[in-house]
């Protein structure tokens, strides 16, 4: 496994991992605003100043996965904000494919936004873990060495905690979660009845993580 940053180029391949990823995932929403969003998403996300992208290659510059995050919760949503036109015309194919999704997507607006009224889905400020995927066809078992890194590279850039959303529906994730020491430090209800985690890393996990 080669570990990089991601570069602008990768936000193709970025977004097909994703989706690949996110269909077998409880409750996930994402993946179902389609791969025009995703490209549009990740190109975005590269390019902001405080994003943190690890990708995770094989021998053969072939992607196996990737980690993500922000240094900045608040500047991306920022970026969101900004650039939500080109955001919105990315989503029209899932509209008009399922017109249901519009209410779930008016109210990730108002969170974008900070419009009052919002649906609170997770962390609006400092450093925040976005996505963390890895090829399901692959069998290497790297994808925890992935997600240390990510956070052991949140630390070295002065983070003193790293925050991140799960939804309580996905044992699996939060059990890997809480295995690597994250504590759950608030819980969120969704407008659509889901129930949602708000966990934390510490930096104290550094040490530990290097003295395994």
């Amino acid at each position: 496994m080669i570990l990089r940053f991601a570069k602008p180029s990768d936000y193709k391949s970025l977004a097909k991992l994703h989706l690949a990823c996110s269909v077998n995932q409880p409750n996930g929403f994402m993946f179902k605003l389609g791969l025009p969003f995703l490209k549009t998403y990740y190109k975005l996300l590269i390019n902001e100043k405080y994003s943190v992208i690890i990708i995770a290659d094989d021998e053969n510059a072939n992607l196996l996965g990737f980690a993500s995050g922000t240094m900045d919760a608040a500047a991306h949503l920022k970026n969101l904000k900004k650039n939500r036109f080109r955001i919105g015309f990315s989503i029209i194919p899932s509209i008009i494919k399922s017109p249901m999704i519009l209410n779930k997507i008016i109210d990730h607006e108002r969170f974008v936004l900070s419009k009052e009224g919002y649906v609170q889905f997770g962390v609006m400020t400092g450093p925040r873990a976005e996505y963390w995927a890895w090829d399901p066809k692959d069998r290497s078992n790297m994808a925890i060495p992935l997600l240390k890194s990510l956070f052991l590279t949140m630390f070295n850039l002065g983070a003193s905690s790293v925050r991140a959303e799960v939804d309580i529906n996905n044992e699996n994730l939060l059990t890997i979660y809480k295995f690597l020491g994250a504590k759950v430090i608030e819980h969120l209800k969704l407008n659509d009845g889901r129930k949602r985690a708000i966990i934390e890393y510490s930096s104290d996990l550094k040490l530990k993580w290097l003295q395994r």
